[in-house]
């Protein structure tokens, strides 16, 4: 069985905003019975850093951070 997962944020806001640190835990793992075979992840505005971290559970974490405002 194959599945397609989409998520999609969008904020909108009436003036320029700062973002703050971002930690993403969007990535499913490939675990038992299952496999992982593809997996995207587009952040717009480009974060001026990006970080992988393996958490505790396992779960593959993603730390942004993003520099001036947007």
């Amino acid at each position: 069985m194959r599945t397609l997962i989409v998520h999609r944020l969008t904020y909108v806001y009436d003036a320029p905003v700062s973002l703050g640190a971002h930690r993403l835990c969007l990535k499913p793992r490939g675990v038992g019975f299952q496999q992982l075979l593809e997996h995207q992840l587009s952040v717009s505005p480009e974060p001026s850093q990006h970080q992988e971290v393996l958490g505790a559970s396992g779960d593959e974490i993603q730390r942004l951070n993003f520099l001036g405002t947007t």
